[in-house]
């Protein structure tokens, strides 16, 4: 989703103005970060009104350079492209720089790439501060950490049309490695952008982990089982005989071994011997218990996938390459709760059948996050460098989903395109297609995308050669399928076709995470990572209020409560919408008589239904927008409740 830039960006550049003539920080206009880099580059003498001459770094001085850090770019180039595929569209483009802020790698989208030539945002370029001024590359590394840079933050005026997110990566002893980097229009920021690079630049720090210890039995350890293999266990690697030879930052604190430990063997950390541990593994238990000696403390573990793949690694290597691990999470998954067991179960289910032609239902109210939660899918598959193509069937007009779907040739009916068109199945090969709202699909097309689905071929309308496709196949509805099967209104063939898996995402109400999900949700509205405070009498509010138009909602009503604050993150009960603040107090003055029961919720979710109808003096576009929902689900539901 792309926001439009904050009010407050006339000041920023107010702000930069005054400093240029004044030497000083507007107080509280900037984050911290920046004052720190503007001081540093007007005590450095960088010119803000142009870049400092500094010439692209010819081939021949460039090659020694990048192959310098082969192993680098040899880890980061797949998860770049990835990173690529998931900002597709954005008009972004994803660097990777040096420890010292050259370029080394670049993937953006086309409308964009002339925009970072003109800047020199090109591998052989230097973004470091002293050369660029206050950037998200250059100030990352000074500051050793996450920076985002918007605008007319930025230090030399000729950047003031970007902005950028960055996050260092570290090797296993501290020190700076690189700087991954995400660029745009400062017009088209996306808030979660700089989480996005975090989750990256933690994914190629593990991998160089990885990397530099291919002949080492790498252990993945954390206090609790689910992390093991997720982006916040610790690393620690071992010899064939249990000798420490690396651990990372998160394992020293873990093991509280200090940043350079003396000669340590797995026994001076666990109780247990190493090689009874490979026995374990041998005997089928990739994840187990282990006690720290000194400490006492429990903790899990689990030996990384594909390791140790050298002669070295002796016996080890056998065991590990013969024994599945326990499917882990993948990051994209990951971040979709915050401790609901339900929608963990729901993407663990998932990670289990990725990469097996399995077509997976998804099942939930209108506004749970289907679509996200198969975009994420598709980014945890072995299909994730493909394109995603969503497909909402309900949105579409019946006379033209069947173009849509299957394409057309030229002259194939009344109206349509010159040379033709390529259909949205044909779209999705080598990727995943997402078909929302599928039980909305029309009867006489489901036999066709049935035959599709069997026979992987693509007969474009008008005639013309088949086409093959491969592609993973993804379905979501609101409504219960094997209902509509049985009704009629749904083809049992193709239904039988698409149910290998059927998932099912809970409603926010019914969530378990729901505390955290709303902070999480509000923190990212904010830009430059002020934190967001929501008082207790709002929280109770967003807590009880019945949400009908499930996370959709919710993230419209923190936008709008953010906008409303007088301090921009601080959300107080009069931010709050007043539908919000009426439902939810009823749910709570009836809470204790009523208990918490589905006819309660339900009722008041009507309730909010009728306060918006009337507050929208019947206009149904804008009671669904103020909802969160679509004008064909605030319908039904009107619907259902006359009958």
């Amino acid at each position: 989703m792309q926001y439009k830039p904050l009010p407050d960006v006339a000041l920023i550049r107010r702000a930069h103005h005054r400093f240029l003539d004044t030497g000083k920080v507007m107080h509280g206009v900037v984050p911290e970060a920046i004052e720190r880099s503007w001081l540093r580059c007007a005590s450095q003498g960088v010119p803000a009104d142009r870049l400092r001459e500094l010439a692209r770094m010819a081939r021949g001085e460039f090659a020694p350079s990048a192959d310098q850090y082969a192993g680098l770019i040899e880890v980061a180039e797949p998860v770049m492209q990835t990173l690529h595929q998931q900002l597709q569209g954005t008009g972004s483009i994803v660097v990777l720089c040096a420890p010292d802020g050259l370029i080394l790698r670049s993937h953006g989208d086309a409308e964009f790439l002339p925009r970072a030539e003109q800047v020199a945002l090109t591998p052989g370029v230097s973004w470091a501060e002293d050369q660029k001024g206050t950037n998200a590359i250059g100030t990352a590394i000074m500051e050793r950490a996450p920076v985002v840079v918007y605008g007319a933050q930025h230090y030399v005026a000729s950047n003031h049309s970007l902005t950028c997110s960055a996050a260092p990566l570290f090797d296993a002893s501290g020190e700076l490695a690189a700087v991954l980097d995400i660029t745009g229009d400062y017009l088209s920021h996306q808030t979660h952008t700089l989480a996005l690079a975090r989750m990256a630049s933690r994914t190629i720090e593990r991998q160089m982990f990885l990397h530099a210890h291919r002949g080492a039995f790498v252990l993945q350890l954390h206090r609790q089982a689910n992390y093991l293999g997720s982006l916040f266990d610790a690393r620690a690697a071992f010899t064939a005989d249990g000798e420490l030879r690396a651990a990372d930052q998160d394992a020293r604190d873990l093991l509280d071994i200090g940043a350079a430990p003396r000669t340590l063997h797995f026994e001076d950390l666990f109780d247990g011997r190493f090689g009874d541990l490979l026995h374990r593994l041998r005997g089928g238990e990739p994840i187990f218990q282990l006690r720290l000696r000194r400490q006492g403390a429990q903790l899990y573990g689990q030996f990384a996938r594909g390791l140790p793949g050298t002669a070295s690694a002796g016996e080890g290597a056998h065991v590990r390459m013969t024994v599945p691990a326990a499917p882990a999470l993948h990051p994209a998954l990951d971040a979709l709760h915050f401790g609901d067991l339900r929608m963990e179960q729901a993407a663990r289910r998932v990670m289990r059948v990725l990469g097996h032609d399995i077509a997976v239902i998804l099942e939930g109210e209108t506004g749970t996050g289907k679509e996200l939660f198969a975009r994420a899918v598709h980014d945890s598959g072995p299909r994730a460098g493909g394109p995603f193509v969503a497909i909402n069937c309900a949105a579409i007009p019946e006379g033209l989903i069947e173009a849509e779907l299957f394409g057309y040739e030229d002259g194939a009916f009344t109206g349509a395109r010159r040379k033709g068109q390529t259909g949205r199945l044909q779209m999705a090969h080598g990727g995943t297609l997402f078909l929302d709202e599928i039980g909305d699909m029309p009867m006489s097309l489901q036999p066709r995308l049935l035959r599709v689905l069997q026979e992987r071929e693509v007969t474009p309308l008008g005639g013309g050669r088949a086409q093959r496709v491969e592609f993973s196949v993804l379905c979501a509805s609101h409504r219960d399928l094997r209902e509509l099967v049985a009704q009629g209104g749904f083809r049992e063939d193709l239904y039988y076709r698409l149910s290998g898996l059927t998932v099912r995402l809970p409603s926010l109400r019914e969530r378990a995470d729901r505390e955290a999900l709303i902070r999480h949700l509000a923190q990212a509205e904010v830009l430059g990572g002020a934190p967001v405070r929501i008082a207790d009498d709002a929280m109770t509010r967003l807590l009880d209020y019945p949400w009908p138009g499930n996370v959709r909602q919710l993230r419209a009503v923190l936008r709008t409560a953010l906008a409303l604050s007088i301090s921009g993150h601080d959300i107080e009960l009069a931010d709050l919408p007043d539908e919000v603040q009426r439902a939810a107090a009823m749910a709570a003055a009836g809470g204790e008589a009523q208990g918490e029961g589905g006819p309660r919720l339900a009722e008041l979710e009507w309730q909010t239904i009728q306060q918006a109808v009337q507050a929208n003096q019947g206009n149904m576009t804008a009671t669904a927008r103020q909802l969160g929902i679509g004008r064909a689900t605030l319908y039904r539901k009107l619907k259902a409740r006359s009958l």
